[in-house]
């Protein structure tokens, strides 16, 4: 296991560390999501109608689908489909139906999650001074800048930065760290994940991937995870068991990533 792995798995587990980490990624009561009055007008013309197709058409147009269901995203895909494939639409717009219309508007107006807004508090986290480093907001800055800086920009800013000069070569994954210190980059991923499998297991491995994502570039560049959540629970699963395996990868909580700087 790597030190950096290590130091966190012994904070995970003999003290105040959810009380610590809630600090860079607080929990906050988010606004639920707003609809036009148009929206809920359609619906509910549609759902009075029991207008099959058209009720589920009417609910595409909104941000959040209030049924889960294996069989929306195709049609929210090709929204041809729906003429096509009437049994289907029919058993989904049953179950529309049978929550009634004041259900299903409160569930397309259900909060964003706030699992899902956990890279934007690591950034503003590091925007407020984690590393240590001067800030930099646009990408002449960085260029420009002597010592050492965090460059402090959107996901896709930090990876076109880092594909043009650091040999970042994921073009299809955003940043959430692009720092300079001592002459030295470190580029990283963070996540703060809260399960051990689904959705939650699958971002572990997104993260990790970063350790394959560089070529050759003339600088000296360190990929790293910053995880913070479940993973450092000592537990036999996937991704204990993928620490213990990867002694090479420096995977750690932002807790630690101060100190990780000082020592480049």
């Amino acid at each position: 296991m790597n030190e950096w792995t290590k130091r966190s798995v012994e904070l995970a587990n003999k003290s105040n560390y959810l009380d610590r980490v809630s600090e860079i990624y607080s929990i906050t009561e988010n606004e639920p999501r707003k609809v036009s009055a148009a929206f809920r007008q359609t619906v509910k013309e549609k759902f009075d109608a029991r207008d099959d197709e058209g009720l589920v058409r009417a609910l595409f147009g909104g941000k959040l689908f209030p049924v889960k269901d294996s069989f929306v995203p195709y049609l929210r895909k090709d929204k041809t489909a729906l003429a096509r494939n009437p049994e289907t639409v029919k058993r989904i717009a049953a179950r529309l139906y049978a929550l009634g219309y004041p259900a299903v508007m409160e569930a397309c107006t259900q909060p964003k999650e706030s699992n899902r807004q956990m890279g934007a508090k690591f950034r503003r986290w590091i925007g407020n001074g984690a590393t240590g480093c001067a800030v930099c907001s646009t990408e002449l800055e960085a260029l420009s800048a002597e010592g050492d800086f965090v460059y402090i920009a959107s996901d896709e800013k930090l990876k076109a930065f880092a594909e043009a000069h650091l040999g970042y070569t994921r073009a299809d994954k955003g940043l959430d760290l692009v720092v300079r210190k001592n002459g030295k980059y470190v580029i990283a991923e963070a996540k703060f994940i809260t399960d051990f499998g689904g959705h939650q297991a699958d971002q572990f491995e997104d993260a990790v991937k970063i350790f394959g994502s560089l070529r050759p570039c003339g600088e000296t560049v360190i990929p790293i995870a910053v995880i913070d959540g479940v993973p450092y629970m000592k537990k036999t699963t996937k991704m204990y068991n993928y620490f213990q395996k990867h002694k090479e990868q420096p995977i750690f909580s932002a807790l630690f990533l101060k100190a990780f700087l000082q020592t480049l």
